[in-house]
């Protein structure tokens, strides 16, 4: 162990008069100590030490003692002398004061640096030396060859990789794409890495973490410069911007958005415009580099190509793939080009260039030839070791020989990053005060210094992992160096919850990398937290996989990860895997003990309202919100609430799912948890919208749109724009209706939302067809596929152009396909009909009732009627009213009028009391739902406007009802 010690003359009145010159003075002779490899000794002031079994520490330790020298050089006005000294102990032994005090006083001349005698063997290597009774003095380096580091650059060059990257760059290749190939990865990218060097270029880097189950996007949200984000002068789109800066900022709070994938491509598009549109301003070439392409998953694959396809050569960017694989499908068009190992002669003659301090050829040969075809990096370790030892035995041996000459922090941060067993986030490290003992600068240097020595590997975006796996068994791993490390992880584990929790997400890459460091309670918390994070950002691949990888152990965890299941099976709406995942015991029906029963009492609420049984869907509300309550979960109050209002509304119990649809969003809202207050929200406003206060509605409809735009809930979003279009029909404002649906269309085209877009064109039709644009909405009906809605809305039109038989035709053939149509009850909007997707909520799953086929079969009957099939069609109409009779069936009124319309004058089926009761009981219907409307103006509207209850108006003036 070396140590150097730098006297200051009267150091301790000098802190007292001059404490800012001092405090500078010592923060600038560490920067150079922790540069140079070596630490703090903390038992002696100013005294530093440095653990170097091989030269390139050495030598760093020796060039920054002169640079230290010219430090206290510009301040000596202000010191009253110094000097510093050289000296060395054996590993096991520690520096004494007493025996420093004594080699102080050899000392004859101040302002120079002083050599113990002991270590007078680095004179004949390292240093010109002249002798002081018994010290030297220590005058000057001698030459030297590159240090090991530099000896790396010139040994992992690769020049057929730079003549094609200059070629590139230069001449503006056409072809405008590189892909080389290497079995060993990291000799390409230390090549690349050394000709960007070079270069002085600093390219956009897709890194990748081969980890199966990462997120697909995550390589490109490493790749993002805050430079371009806070260039505002390129940026067309200031939300894609804000989107970006989050994700550069680490707050994936935007994944959230449930088209978060369509917006990030849009974003992220914008973004390479303004970076190559920077790179071309600073006269820089834009260089893309994309790490092992074939290992991105297939939709992150699927984005690189579509982005390779928008930018051509004349867009002034480049792209380089650096692979391990040859090209797969996504880019099977692209020439490889491969890296082959150069031959034995060749490599001796690269490394004799390298590191020419090394004489011995059959040295070298014994390097390549046990090293094999491993890659040039292993090589560079292998002449480490050589320059300790002159012998080469494998490259384990070489990593645990560099390993013990490092001192005892970074040791320590080698073993944790090991430990960790994941890419480890340098930020996250620094916080870590309790038990990590060194500063951010220091840790940076440290880090820099161990991807120098190829111990550990930058991935990108300040993360880092262990670059050789396991660590070697001969590598010492004493119980209390294991004990310190633990306690390091435990705490980066808290660190790291803390800030889950801040941000409203988690992360299971992460995640599973400290799960064994966290205590029992925080591993369910975290596991929970993450599972309902990545639920509800419908993120689903991400969490099967993740799912995969968790082995259940206790109660507790089995109700975690069953909810974990049982939610994701219900959101992708398929009830034939569900039920395999039931067989398989992979999903229990059955209540368990533990904690977190409330977190899977609430997805069994939501699989019996999928399956139909509304009444044990309401228990199990019941039990999971008692269970949230008592154990203060108000996040789990907003949904277990909501699901009890959904419970029952399917019910049609309106006034209590009402207040329920109130209590989630007001908990909702004092939480700020801005997915369940959204989703109360929405879902209450459809509740008011149900129950037939459409004033209230509107007004609501408004407010949460815009919130829903902004935290970019577009299923929400679309869903209340359609609920916006369908309250504009109902008030009769018909021509607003369809530019609103119309403008919904164009919205959801947009993002690929295809169900909801064509529900949005068919009204947009019929819409136009109300407002007396019948050939126009027609038209457009026609050029859709043919769905049961759609020929209603068609027959619709037929019966406003007095073309009652086609009607008819059309409701015939619309009523064969209904019959076959089958209805799925799932936490997602049934987007198969614009009836379902708002009144659908009103009916359990287990019942036929449908406000389409209502609708359609009314209109059918009534026709009949009218068109001389009298018997039959009352006798159907008949079924339809003793139906019809519910409080809050919707659209009754119409029913029961067009049931007397049917009846009237036709004396052989009725009475015209009976036509009298059937129309008195359709005013009743359409007052009492009027009644419920608190804005005059909008019920005015909504009685004289909409075409059906003008009708029932009209009618009861002519009889005098009104």
């Amino acid at each position: 162990m070396f140590y150097f010690y730098v006297e200051i003359f009267s150091w301790k009145q000098l802190i007292k008069l001059e404490p800012d010159l001092m405090e500078q003075l010592q923060r600038d002779i560490e920067d150079l100590v922790y540069q140079s490899g070596g630490a703090v000794y903390d038992e002696i002031p100013w005294v530093y030490m440095f653990s170097s079994s091989y030269k390139e520490t050495l030598w760093r330790l020796l060039d920054n003692l002169f640079s230290m020298v010219d430090i206290l050089k510009n301040n000596s006005e202000n010191l009253h002398g110094y000097s510093i000294v050289v000296t060395q102990q054996t590993e096991n032994q520690q520096l004494n004061k007493k025996e420093l005090d004594e080699l102080c006083y050899l000392i004859t001349e101040d302002k120079q640096i002083w050599l113990d005698p002991k270590c007078n063997y680095l004179a004949e290597e390292h240093l010109n030396l002249e002798h002081h009774s018994k010290i030297f003095k220590v005058l000057s380096l001698k030459s030297r060859g590159p240090l090991l580091c530099e000896g790396k650059k010139i040994l992992c060059k690769n020049m057929e990789m730079e003549n094609h990257l200059n070629e590139m760059i230069n001449q503006n290749n056409p072809k405008n794409i590189l892909f080389f190939t290497n079995s060993v990865i990291q000799d390409l990218k230390t090549a690349f890495s050394i000709w960007l060097e070079d270069q002085k270029i600093e390219p956009m880097v897709l890194s990748i973490n081969q980890e199966a189950w990462q997120l697909t996007y995550y390589p490109f949200f490493q790749s993002l410069k805050k430079d371009v984000l806070d260039n505002n002068k390129s940026w067309t789109d200031q939300s894609y911007k804000t989107l970006l800066e989050s994700l550069e900022n680490e707050n994936y709070s935007f994944l959230a958005r449930d088209y978060f994938n369509v917006d990030f491509k849009a974003a992220y598009f914008e973004y390479l415009q303004c970076w190559v549109k920077m790179a071309s301003e600073k006269k820089k070439p834009a260089i893309i580099l994309v790490e092992e392409p074939l290992k991105l998953k297939e939709e992150a694959r699927s984005f690189i190509r579509n982005l390779m396809d928008k930018w051509k050569p004349q867009n002034g960017c480049s792209w380089v793939f650096l692979s391990s694989e040859k090209p797969g499908l996504e880019f099977e068009d692209l020439s490889s080009i491969s890296m082959v190992e150069e031959s034995s002669e060749k490599i001796i003659e690269i490394m004799e260039n390298a590191f020419p301090q090394f004489s011995k050829k059959n040295v070298k040969k014994n390097i390549i030839q046990e090293n094999g075809p491993r890659g040039m990096l292993q090589k560079f370790l292998a002449a480490v070791y050589m320059d300790r030892a002159g012998q080469w035995e494998s490259l384990e041996h070489t990593i645990g020989e560099i390993y013990n000459s490092l001192d005892s922090n970074a040791q320590n941060l080698v073993l944790l990053m090991y430990d960790y067993n994941g890419p480890m986030d340098m930020k996250l490290l620094q916080s870590c005060k309790v038990n990590f003992p060194l500063e951010p600068n220091r840790l940076k240097d440290m880090v820099e210094r161990l991807c120098e020595l190829a111990l550990i590997e930058n991935i990108g975006n300040n993360y880092y992992r262990a670059l050789w796996g396991n660590i070697p068994s001969l590598i010492s791993n004493d119980t209390n160096s294991q004990t310190i490390r633990r306690r390091v992880i435990e705490e980066y584990a808290t660190v790291m919850l803390e800030q889950w929790k801040a941000k409203g997400l988690a992360d299971p890459w992460q995640y599973l990398s400290i799960r064994e460091f966290m205590d029992e309670e925080s591993a369910l918390m975290s596991l929970n937290m993450l599972i309902q994070w990545l639920v509800e950002n419908q993120l689903f691949l991400p969490l099967r996989d993740f799912l995969a990888n968790i082995s259940v152990q206790s109660e507790s965890m089995q109700n975690v990860v069953n909810s974990g299941r049982l939610s994701m099976a219900l959101l992708m709406n398929k009830r034939q895997k569900i039920q395999e995942m039931i067989d398989l015991g992979q999903i229990n029906l059955g209540a368990a003990g533990g904690q977190y029963i409330e977190e899977s009492r609430l997805q069994l609420a939501r699989y019996y309202q999928f399956t139909g049984d509304p009444d044990q869907a309401l228990n199990f509300s019941k039990e999971a919100l008692f269970g949230f309550q008592k154990t203060g979960n108000h996040r789990g109050e907003v949904f277990a609430n909501l699901e009890l209002a959904l419970a029952l509304l399917a019910q049609q119990k309106m006034g209590t799912a009402l207040d329920y649809f109130e209590i989630s969003r007001r908990i909702g809202n004092q939480l700020n948890q801005s997915y369940g207050l959204i989703l109360a929200s929405s879902l209450e406003t459809m509740g008011i919208f149900l129950f037939g206060n459409l004033s209230l509605a509107e007004r609501n409809v408004q407010q949460q749109l815009e919130l829903s735009q902004r935290e970019g809930r577009r299923d929400r979003e679309f869903f209340l724009g359609f609920l916006q279009g369908r309250i504009l029909f109902e008030l009769g404002e018909y021509k607003e209706a369809s530019q609103c649906f119309s403008q919904l269309y164009h919205r959801t085209k947009k993002f690929d939302y295809l169900d909801c877009g064509a529900a949005s064109i068919r009204w947009q039709a019929r819409s136009l067809i109300y407002h007396g644009k019948i050939e126009q909405g027609k038209k457009i009906l026609n050029g859709l596929d043919q769905t049961p809605e759609g020929l209603f809305f068609l027959a619709e039109g037929d019966f406003f152009s007095k073309s009652e038989h086609s009607a008819l035709k059309k409701l015939k053939e619309a009523r064969q396909i209904e019959q076959s149509r089958v209805y799925n009850w799932s936490q997602k909007t049934d987007w198969s009909d614009g009836f379902q997707a708002i009144e659908g909520w009103l009916y359990s799953a287990s019942r036929e009732d449908n406000v389409l086929r209502d609708q359609m079969e009314t209109m059918y009957l009534y026709l009949n009627v009218k068109t001389g099939l009298a018997t039959e069609a009352m006798q159907g109409l008949n079924r339809l009213l003793q139906r019809g009779d519910h409080p809050f069936r919707p659209y009754s009124h119409k029913y029961f009028y067009l049931c007397s319309k049917a009846l009237q004058g036709r004396k052989q089926e009725s009475t015209e009391e009976d036509y009298m009761v059937l129309l008195s009981k359709a005013i009743e219907k359409l007052q009492s739902r009027a009644g419920r409307f608190d804005d005059q103006k909008k019920k005015n509207s909504y009685l004289q406007k909409n075409y059906w209850n003008r009708c029932i108006i009209d009618e009861a003036q002519k009889k005098k009802f009104i």
